[in-house]
């Protein structure tokens, strides 16, 4: 039988553990939180705590990464130098999605925009799941009956992604963060480019043509591309024509939002244009546009 390394005991670290006990893999974690150590032996499960020591990975195949734990930490160098195979949960989870699947990444909306898609989707009658760093790990999806998946992706769990290729991907802006995570913003934009790294012109990618992050990030894509705007009408996109949203297969005046604001337009209409691509109809998009209230503090404009 062989072995993973689990870093990290957190909500993504123990839904892979159940997705690897599944698969006949045995599991071990790691976490430097005395109590979750505690919690996890005394359930049973196999845990060490800090100080780390190499010795942990003796034994082991396969290491699944949490979210936080960057590159340069000492399990990560170790088990590089091991040459053993890194993953996150997510790439864990992909050999066994067989649904279309939505990714979404970005500096700032992510959430909203995931939250949005799978609105859209359930104003359909379909099954959308809301994944990945919204809070809902990609592995508790795995064997769920889902018409699709929408999917929030961090830098992080990219970074941590190899064989993630979605049948529509989104990037809504790309500004300087986490740059001590990635050790410099050209390591964090190669990270967020992961989300169509793999797409060819058979796969969508949605993009919003006001932020220059973002269109300079997606300009090579082999993807079909498709603008939006929270402030215009992109050609051959999706965006502001005077007081309506123009969305897929017809528009929604402005004044039936509940938010109209810019940014959180850009969110509307990026999301609109993911639904779209997975069959999601203009009527269901324009009821679940009518209805949304963003979470709070999500995009927020403050004074």
């Amino acid at each position: 039988m062989s072995t993973a390394l689990i870093l990290g005991a957190g909500v993504s670290g123990t839904s892979a553990a159940r997705l690897l006990d599944s698969r006949e893999v045995g599991v071990r974690f790691f976490d430097d939180r005395a109590s979750v150590v505690e919690r996890l032996v005394s359930g049973g499960m196999r845990a060490d705590g800090a100080p780390w020591s190499d010795a942990m990975l003796d034994g082991v195949d396969l290491v699944v990464v949490s979210p936080g734990w960057a590159p340069g930490t000492e399990p990560i160098v170790a088990a590089q130098e091991r040459g053993l195979a890194i993953v996150s949960e997510i790439e864990l989870a992909i050999p066994d999605l067989d649904c279309p699947l939505v990714a979404v990444t970005g500096t700032n909306g992510k959430t909203t925009v995931t939250e949005l898609i799978a609105s859209m989707g359930e104003a359909a009658g379909m099954v959308v799941v809301a994944a990945g760093n919204i809070g809902r790990p990609l592995t508790d999806v795995v064997g769920e009956r889902v018409d699709a998946i929408a999917l929030e992706m961090s830098s992080f769990q990219l970074y941590w992604t190899e064989s993630l290729c979605p049948t529509v991907a989104v990037v809504l802006n790309v500004a300087a963060d986490h740059l001590d995570w990635h050790m410099g913003l050209d390591a964090y934009r190669d990270a967020k480019a992961k989300i169509f790294a793999l797409q060819d012109g058979s796969d969508v990618l949605v993009f919003d043509v006001d932020d220059d992050g973002a269109v300079s990030l997606v300009k090579e894509a082999a993807s079909r591309r498709i603008p939006i705007s929270g402030r215009h009408l992109p050609v051959d996109g999706y965006g502001v024509d005077e007081n309506a949203l123009v969305l897929p297969g017809g528009s929604v005046p402005i004044e039936n939002l509940n938010v109209s604001d810019a940014t959180f337009l850009a969110d509307l209409v990026a999301a609109a244009a993911a639904a779209h691509e997975i069959g999601v109809s203009h009527e269901a998009i324009a009821k679940a546009a009518a209805e949304f209230v963003p979470s709070a503090h999500r995009r927020t404009l403050v004074g």
